[in-house]
């Protein structure tokens, strides 16, 4: 099912789920204050936990989705899924705006973290490692501009492991 579900600013949103029990171009509800966040704020989830909740994930295409599919696939956990949304600024209006939940790297939510508007937990048993690889060939040296990109590539990459 394809409904609109609201705006995230100024960007128009989308959702590809089972929505009818969210009223369509409903205000998002943000918590009033950090302490409506704090419940949740630091806490490490079992994955098998998600089985609980409704998620907003993003395409079955997305490589997040395709491990987190894969993990409860293995551990034989039933996700519910409530919307497939690729846009970033679309699951984080819908987690707001309904109440469920989202899986994120922390610092893609570090700003609505440090606002109060988000919490962030840390899943556990098992982890969900993410991988980045940089393959170059052998026909030929790298040019400066491909040392470069790789070098400020891996300079980001250490800096976001040490959050």
């Amino acid at each position: 099912m394809v409904g609109s579900i609201g705006t995230a600013g100024e960007v128009a949103f989308s959702a590809i789920g089972d929505i009818s029990r969210f009223p369509a171009k409903a205000p998002i509800r943000y918590p009033q204050s950090l302490e409506e966040t704090k419940p949740f704020a630091g806490l490490r989830f079992d994955f098998r936990r998600l089985a609980e909740d409704d998620l907003v994930l993003p395409a079955r295409t997305s490589g997040l989705r395709i491990m987190v599919d894969s993990v409860a696939g293995c551990l034989k956990v039933p996700l519910t899924i409530i919307a497939d949304i690729d846009s970033t600024i679309g699951r984080k209006a819908m987690a707001a705006h309904c109440g469920c939940y989202m899986i994120k790297a922390p610092h893609t939510i570090s700003n609505e973290t440090a606002r109060g508007v988000f919490a962030s937990s840390v899943l556990r048993s098992p982890f969900i490692t993410r991988h980045v690889t940089v393959v170059a060939g052998r026909q030929r040296p790298l040019s400066w501009a491909s040392r470069e990109v790789a070098s400020r590539l891996t300079a980001t990459l250490e800096r976001l492991m040490r959050r």
